[in-house]
């Protein structure tokens, strides 16, 4: 007897015809392709706004030296005296790599800052991700992504410059996202992100640990249990206390000591920085017209405001819903619904960045002093963008969201052009490269200079021509124990020796007097443009006084 045939299920659909499933494959391939070029011109556009927003200084080239020390045999950085934040963990792998790949030059100093902004714009990006219907997400995601991935001048001066700390908030945004799980292996990659970022800069207590902390005491608030505050709180106090070993093992084990701390601002210039935040932000986001911003078009900072706006209201929403959740109780007496993880440890991260803003900023500090508000814009910016794809996903209006659709597009389309503009725009100069080249020609190998005039001369040379940095003690010039090796200022056996140095902006005492004082009469001294190079016949090096840190 026949067997009745079954029936396929009513959702069953045959396998694709080969030519559907080759459409298939060219169209994935073509939309990664795509993907790709996308990213490589953001990544062009990024690395040559930096080249237009700063040039290079020592600070940023002991950093690549240290790094390339690093890579090449000195793992612990034995002889080397660090600042507090010594980027070890951080920063200064990535240049040691890049330094290897391309050798020392003035574009590694591009390239890791606009790789490590490229991480934080996208890992942001990904953050204000909200959990909605695909449209509404990206709408969030395309705010956070021009406000940090097409940053306004002086916001991308800090974030294409290292090492800022702008590394360590990529740690921190990172862990951050990973805590959202509770315990697991996701955990512990979380507390070894936090760790390295507080064993390399120690900030990321307050741009990380302490964030996690905070919104997890609000969890378990919100939630009536400590079990909810036990991930995030010992994930704080694990990275912390790693972060501590850790070092206490590298200094045992003979690796780089570090320099005292730098001064903290006094408590009575605490309440002058807190009333300059307001400025400062809207400086850093182009949201003010004394802002410094490319002169393509008077009206640009009034669309910048509107990004200013964002982060500000967003951060405002996010910091209330943070503190009604874990307070207030309904009348049932169970308690509200609790806000989002990322919500809240972004919202204490932004206020603790406030904070780090009020506590370092000494008295009358230049514009440089800003750069310590750039963690709370990273963070105001990923809060902004979810803020924008709630509003999107709970309003029905459709002429609202037409609206509010072709505002965010003018907006988007003001970063752009002014980051064209930027790149349009001749490249600053840096003095440092001429000089390097007439020091080469005049076959000047080895020599002396104050800190600023020091490292970023080896650097743009490629390390054929070694500055060291001097500073004066007691009349005489001695070594700079401060972001360098000992190593640096043992004696060697050259015929000539010269030092360096910028007469219209002297530094650390450095002079010709204090030159004369200490090597005696040059034979020679010329000036070339704004430097002046004292010469000598013979190697003095032998006559430097030992190595010495900065005064307090």
């Amino acid at each position: 007897m026949p067997q009745p045939t079954k029936s396929p299920p009513a959702d069953f659909a045959p396998d694709p015809s080969p030519g559907a499933r080759r459409k298939r494959r060219l169209a994935a391939v073509a939309i990664a392709a795509v993907s790709v070029g996308l990213v490589a011109v953001w990544l062009s556009l990024l690395y040559s706004l930096s080249w237009h927003l700063f040039i290079g200084n020592s600070d940023d080239a002991n950093a690549l030296l240290a790094g390339h020390a690093l890579l090449h045999g000195n793992l612990l950085l034995r002889h080397w005296r660090m600042p507090t934040d010594n980027y070890w963990s951080i920063d200064l792998p990535w240049y040691g790599l890049f330094a290897s790949l391309i050798g020392l030059g003035a574009s590694v100093l591009h390239a890791v800052p606009t790789l490590i902004a490229a991480g934080v714009a996208a890992v942001s990006t990904g953050a204000a991700l909200a959990p909605f219907g695909a449209p509404r997400r990206w709408a969030g995601a395309l705010v956070t992504f021009a406000l940090l991935g097409l940053p306004t001048p002086l916001l991308g001066t800090f974030l294409l410059q290292g090492p800022m700390h702008i590394g360590t908030v990529l740690l921190c945004l990172a862990s951050f996202l990973l805590l959202t799980k509770g315990f697991g292996r996701r955990w512990w990659l979380a507390v070894a992100l936090l760790g390295a970022a507080v064993l390399g800069d120690p900030l990321a207590v307050a741009l990380g640990a302490g964030p996690v902390a905070g919104a997890a005491i609000v969890s378990g608030l919100t939630g009536r249990s400590y079990k909810l505050a036990l991930p995030g709180v010992t994930a704080a106090l694990t990275s912390v206390a790693a972060a501590i070993a850790g070092g206490q093992l590298l200094r045992s084990l003979g690796g780089f000591t570090t320099a005292p701390r730098l001064p903290l601002s006094p408590s009575a210039n605490w309440i002058t920085n807190v009333r300059a935040i307001p400025g400062r932000l809207s400086w850093l986001l182009g949201a003010s017209p004394h802002a410094p911003m490319p002169h393509v078009w008077a009206l640009f900072w009034v669309l910048h405001a509107v990004g200013a706006a964002t982060i500000v209201i967003g951060v405002a929403a996010a910091s209330i819903a943070l503190v009604l959740s874990a307070t207030r109780i309904r009348n049932d007496g169970t308690r509200r619904v609790p806000t989002p993880w990322i919500d809240n440890v972004l919202a204490v991260g932004f206020w603790f960045g406030l904070l780090v803003f009020i506590v370092f900023t000494l008295p009358r500090a230049d514009i440089n002093s800003t750069r310590y508000l750039v963690p709370s814009v990273v963070y105001g910016a990923i809060l902004g963008g979810r803020l924008v794809a709630r509003h999107f996903a709970l309003s029905s209006g459709r002429a609202s969201l037409v609206m509010v659709t072709l505002l965010a597009a003018l907006t988007f389309g003001s970063y752009i052009l002014v980051s064209a503009a930027i790149v349009r725009s001749a490249d600053v100069a840096n003095s440092a490269q001429p000089l390097a080249r007439w020091l080469k020609a005049s076959r000047l190998d080895v020599g002396f200079g104050p800190y600023w005039d020091a490292s970023i001369v080896t650097v743009v040379s490629h390390g054929d021509i070694k500055v060291r940095p001097v500073i004066v003690a007691n009349g005489r010039l001695h070594g700079l124990a401060y972001f360098a090796s000992s190593e640096w200022f043992r004696a060697g056996h050259h015929e000539r020796s010269f030092l360096v140095y910028e007469p219209a902006a002297p530094w650390g005492g450095v002079n010709d007097s204090t030159a004369i004082q200490t090597f005696g009469l040059p034979s020679s001294i010329i000036d070339r443009d704004r430097y002046r190079v004292l010469i000598w016949d013979k190697d003095v090096g032998s006559l430097v006084g030992q190595a010495t840190d900065l005064p307090h």
